[in-house]
């Protein structure tokens, strides 16, 4: 009978234990969340820059083959 308490008590240990690592990491799980939506965030800002100076570098070649044009045009 003694033993049987016990092991109900270090059993009824271990699942508390296990629920406050259950918690632990699910706070983890939720940090690991919040800073994944963040970078992501920052990436698509990246990613929109980027594709905003590719535009500008493309426009300036435009230009630039057009001056050149211009110029060989009137020499």
């Amino acid at each position: 009978m003694n033993e049987s308490i016990i092991m109900i008590q270090n059993l009824e240990r271990e699942v508390s234990k296990l629920k406050q690592d259950k918690l632990e990491l699910s706070s983890d799980l939720d940090a690991i969340k919040l800073e994944k939506k963040h970078l992501q965030t920052h990436l698509d800002n990246e990613i929109e820059d980027k594709k905003r100076l590719t535009d500008r570098i493309n426009s300036f070649t435009i230009i630039g083959k057009c001056v050149k044009y211009r110029v060989l045009k009137n020499s």
